[in-house]
């Protein structure tokens, strides 16, 4: 049987449940790029490498190279991909949070329209960060591997 809640404590019920809610959100981009760095982070290390090393590299350690870069990537996207829809997942709550709350409503602060548009209610986080660190992931590894493919004619 649900507890009944009075009606001045569900504004501020509703106000916690958001602030973690975003604080979740924050989480969640904060791994994200944490993902990119690092993984900006071994590939240089692996080009740097490469630059240093005397001699050819051989086709098996050139197979056994972008083999481990596939896996890599495949893993690195397919975790980005999960991040990005824990995103959209807190998104979609907080702005059913936010509708609660009135700010998709002009007339519950008496203003000329609302606090927040209401576009933000009809498609919450279709934002373009995630669309940022895809494209990044996907440039770093074309370089990645052309490094590692062209290494006697590059360096």
């Amino acid at each position: 049987m649900p507890i009944p809640i009075e009606p001045s404590e569900r504004a501020t019920i509703l106000m916690e449940l958001r602030k973690d809610r975003l604080s979740q959100a924050d989480k969640i981009r904060d791994r994200a790029y944490q993902v990119l760095t690092s993984t900006i982070g071994l590939c240089s290390l692996v080009v740097g490498y490469l630059v240093q090393m005397k001699g050819e590299v051989g086709i098996s350690q050139r197979v056994v190279l972008l083999l481990t870069f596939f896996i890599i990537f495949s893993i690195v996207g397919f975790y980005i991909s999960e991040l990005e829809r824990g995103l959209v997942n807190q998104f979609k709550i907080l702005a059913r949070l936010e509708s609660l709350l009135g700010f998709y409503d002009a007339e519950t602060f008496d203003l000329p329209e609302s606090i927040f548009p209401v576009q933000w209610l009809k498609s919450p986080g279709q934002g373009k960060y995630f669309n940022f660190i895809k494209y990044s992931l996907a440039s770093i590894a074309i370089f990645t591997c052309i490094a590692v493919l062209a290494k006697d004619v590059l360096f």
